[in-house]
């Protein structure tokens, strides 16, 4: 890596050596030009933070930022009826709710108030069938007053306790609030009564309590990410459009009724709670002469369920077109205070810290396991989101432009935003480019404070800030494992899939050749592997393929199981409306075979970048280098190896659990897949305990602050509870997680040993 400095604004980028002669464009628009540089590519990088502005602008300077003024986005009358009719329809259902509990209570009030003939039927009856004509008699109560009772719940349901909000003040940030409410002023917005900040890529503002319908008090709630990752202008247009559903004022009334309705509906509907497992055990655990009525009550429940189902289907049905031009509205007021550009460029980057935030969790945990808490999370997302390579960071941005909005959204998709926008105009000025951290007084202060809080110790207790580890330095380390890593790809000419499936036995270190002649080797094997790396790449895509259709095509055997039939487009490569599991059987016994085939003729390259590997090892132990240290790599990386495919088959099984817990959620009671559900934990288990065998074996082969006795048992000391779906799949996911990442370490470690040429002379040819 390679540090470039920007005379213009003060900048500071590593960017890779390739670079090297070449120019790049900064952000402030000054043209870079990259010095050559001579020496080899060093593994070991310095990573210096990014400095996005050379000194602290003014006040003034922040404020200047926005425009004086803006034109209104009006809000079509038609479209305020339409809301209005539709809250109406929406505060019109529960009291249809109310309706037919007070039908059925009076339907338990007739029974015993008129039903005449028990009395009559009671004297005539003899024996055992006394008791059943009670029971006859008794049960219609029974079943009403259990299904009264489950109705009236709903509305004595406590909402779960949310824990207290972070929030700064205006003695704390005096330029953030004025910048706040300078921008809610050119809006003709309310100002928002509280700040509240957390750790997503998200920001949001809200009623502050039901209560506020009526007095117009907000709550802003801001992602500490994405005031760490936007420009200020960036910031200002996600802010703008915040604050422009408030500038909305019937509007964004009505729809907080809509949407609190359709809230409980969906929480009514689904949810289950201590009363609904003890209906549940009590039919299950009584006799069969009065369990019954237990069952028929269950029955009568879960109808009134679905009948609630059905109105929130029908409130989804009335409200998500009007909540998508809501947003599209509300675009309309990015676009005016920051200007159409700058509005597109500002969902883009909020996709990449998705993207970065998703990495970040997973290497932050990774860290907290070896025993490094980072001190703050925000930086370390946005770091991820600009490493991003530039191939992944455009084809994520064209699957999100792509991908269509389904009608249960509540926002538009963002290739229709994206669209509107551009019909609008604007003709702001472009303005300097100001970092939106400078909107607090101290933001990496804050957000490593933010960071401390989120952490807790064993006891529950708060840890210190001497306890956490520099950013900065595990980005460094971080940076360092991804070049080992690179390495390691460059010594096999990319062939990734090799990595990934690298599982030969550990061949004899011991060799008759000369150093000249092993170093001969290893020219000799780059050229071979040069000759034959296209069309390796070619089997490597038809391999991938294969698996990607095997692999949905067990999800889709789960959804054919549970729902009963596949839709279209849900699974490339399988038919839409697949509803016969033979068939599903049937449609991957050939591309099994293929594959087998495939992995036949991919063994010679394979082999020859074992050997390649090998032939490193042999020179670098030659000259000196710690066998016994290389040999538990090495043995590391063929164990990790031998269970790839394993793994493999854990994460498909993790992909099925989570569409399982996706359709529960919607369908709590659906025996079919409840059935599944426990079916596919146990075979999870059985297939997880395999490669946590494997794996117990060898020992980790790096330092921890802990004692462990093997990989596995770094990688997942215990389960939470494996009794439980939800954490059965967050310990099992944290495992593959982890596994990756320490094999993709092993492998750069034994990169950087094996490359006893240099990495110039074997780079692929282009």
């Amino acid at each position: 890596m390679m540090q470039v400095h920007c005379a213009a604004c003060g900048r500071k980028f590593q960017v890779p050596s390739e670079w090297s002669g070449k120019s790049a464009k900064c952000k402030c628009g000054e043209k870079l030009r990259i010095p050559v540089q001579e020496t080899a590519v060093s593994v070991k990088a310095e990573v210096e933070p990014l400095v996005v502005a050379a000194k602290r602008p003014l006040r003034e300077e922040i404020m200047a930022q926005l425009p004086e003024k803006i034109a209104p986005v009006r809000t079509p009358m038609g479209y305020l009826l339409a809301l209005a009719i539709v809250a109406t329809i929406m505060v019109l259902l529960p009291i249809l709710y109310i309706g037919l509990i007070a039908l059925a209570a009076y339907g338990v009030y007739w029974h015993f108030a008129y039903s005449d003939w028990f009395g009559s039927l009671l004297d005539t009856a003899r024996g055992k069938a006394k008791f059943f004509v009670i029971m006859i008699y008794l049960a219609p109560g029974v079943v009403g007053g259990i299904l009264v009772l489950f109705m009236l719940k709903p509305f004595f349901r406590r909402n779960p306790k949310r824990s207290l909000p972070n929030s700064v003040n205006r003695s704390e940030e005096p330029v953030l609030f004025e910048y706040v409410d300078r921008l809610c002023d050119v809006m003709k917005a309310p100002r928002p009564i509280r700040i509240d900040i957390d750790q997503r890529v998200n920001a949001s503002a809200s009623f502050a309590s039901p209560m506020s319908l009526l007095s117009n008090r907000l709550v802003l709630t801001i992602g500490l990410p994405l005031a760490e990752g936007l420009t200020l202008s960036q910031f200002s247009s996600i802010m703008a459009h915040e604050f422009g559903h408030f500038s909305q004022v019937w509007a964004m009334r009505f729809y907080y009724v809509i949407e609190t309705i359709n809230l409980w509906f969906r929480r009514v509907a689904v949810e289950r709670d201590t009363l609904d497992r003890k209906l549940s055990d009590a039919s299950e655990q009584l006799p069969s002469q009065i369990g019954w009525v237990l069952i028929l009550a269950q029955f009568m429940v879960w109808c009134v369920r679905q009948i609630l189902t059905g109105f929130r289907y029908v409130g989804v049905f009335v409200s998500r077109r009007l909540s998508r031009h809501m947003e599209f509205d509300a675009d309309q007021f990015a676009v005016r205070v920051t200007g159409t550009r700058c509005t597109i460029e500002a969902f883009e980057r909020i996709g990449l810290l998705a993207i970065g935030e998703t990495i970040a969790d997973r290497s932050s945990s990774q860290f907290l396991h070896e025993g490094h808490a980072l001190d703050n999370y925000s930086r370390f997302v946005v770091h991820q989101a600009d490493v991003l390579p530039n191939d992944q960071a455009a084809a994520f941005l064209r699957t999100m432009h792509d991908r269509p909005a389904v009608w249960t959204s509540t926002h538009p998709s963002t290739s229709e935003r994206i669209q509107r926008i551009k019909q609008s105009e604007d003709s702001l000025n472009q303005r300097a480019e100001i970092a939106a951290t400078f909107l607090f007084r101290d933001f990496n202060q804050l957000c490593r404070e933010f960071t401390r809080k989120s952490y807790r110790k064993g006891s529950g207790a708060e840890i210190d800030m001497n306890e956490l580890t520099s950013v900065d330095q595990l980005i460094v380390e971080e940076t360092d494992r991804r070049q080992k890593f690179e390495l390691a790809r460059s010594l096999v000419l990319q062939a990734d899939t090799f990595l990934e499936r690298w599982a030969t036995p550990k061949e004899n270190w011991a060799s008759d050749l000369s150093d000249k002649e092993l170093e001969a080797d290893i020219l000799r094997i780059k050229q071979q592997l040069e000759r034959g790396h296209e069309i390796y790449q070619v089997q490597c895509s038809k391999w991938r393929n294969l698996k990607g259709l095997f692999h949905d095509a067990l999800l889709a055997r789960v959804v054919i199981v549970v729902r009963g039939r596949t839709k279209k487009g849900e699974f490339p490569g399988i038919p839409g409306n697949l509803k016969a599991l033979q068939g599903l059987e049937d449609l991957i016994k050939e591309p099994t075979q293929l594959n087998d085939r495939l992995e036949g003729e991919m063994a010679e390259y394979e082999r020859l970048c074992v050997t390649r590997f090998l032939r490193g090892l042999q020179l670098a132990i030659r000259r000196g280098a710690d066998e016994s240290r290389l040999a538990d790599l090495y043995l590391a990386a063929l164990y990790m190896g031998a269970v790839s495919s394993g793994v493999t088959g854990l994460e498909t099984r993790l992909k099925q659990l989570e569409w399982l817990f996706d359709w529960l959620a919607e369908k709590p009671s659906h025996p079919t897949a409840k059935a599944c559900l426990e079916k596919l934990c146990s075979a999870l288990i059985d297939e997880f305990q395999i490669v946590y065998g494997e794996l117990s074996v060898r020992e980790f082969p790096f330092p921890l602050p802990y004692e462990t006795s093997s990989l596995s048992a770094a990688l997942l000391p215990h389960f939470t509870d494996q009794s439980n779906p939800v954490l059965l799949h967050h310990d099992i996911s944290r495992y593959c997680n982890g596994y990756r990442t320490l094999r993709n370490r092993v492998i750069g470690e034994l990169a950087v040993a094996a490359q006893a040429l240099g990495i110039s002379a074997l780079q692929p040819k282009g």
